[in-house]
């Protein structure tokens, strides 16, 4: 994941951006996710997908006049640990309204956002170090060692989310 600061000066900071994957219908859905300090979601980016066209595709679809993907927008606002698809839980705030006949596909994004903000929320509690991100277009200081440990966790981790926790 990314911790976006305003700039180097900056103690604290304004956003998280991080993949989530999770299995769809037809195969792994990958979404970018970008959240505030508080985990409300900014916005999300469905990246890849092998989901059914018509189906669990319309999380890429725009339509006529719009310039992103009508779904995506779904979730601005939501918070990212309890963002839930409105089946499970008609009563949240953060419940997602699914696609029309893809509620496994949306079901997938959700529970991959929830799953990943709490890897994520785990990883500040414990102040495990982050590869810093200036503006999110340049890499302003690198540690490699950290990095690369980083890297290492994180994919025992997402091993472990993938598998059910197995």
């Amino acid at each position: 994941f990314y911790k976006v600061k305003e700039n180097e000066a900056a103690p604290n900071h304004i956003a998280y951006i991080f993949l989530a994957k999770g299995q769809g219908f037809s195969g792994v859905v990958e979404t970018m996710v970008c959240t505030n300090a508080q985990f409300k979601i900014n916005r999300i980016k469905v990246l890849k997908h092998t989901e059914t066209p018509g189906l669990g595709a319309e999380a890429q679809t725009i339509k006529y006049g719009d310039n992103e993907p009508f779904f995506e927008g779904w979730f601005k606002e939501k918070n990212s640990l309890k963002v839930v698809v409105e089946k499970d839980d008609s009563s949240s705030p953060d419940r997602i309204q699914s696609l029309t006949g893809a509620t496994i596909t949306t079901r997938a994004i959700c529970k991959s956002i929830v799953s990943y903000s709490e890897l994520l929320k785990k990883y500040i509690e414990q102040q495990v170090p982050v590869v810093y991100v200036g503006d999110a277009e340049s890499v302003v200081s690198y540690d490699h060692e950290k990095a690369m440990a980083q890297q290492d966790s994180i994919r025992k981790a997402e091993a472990q989310v993938t598998e059910g926790g197995k």
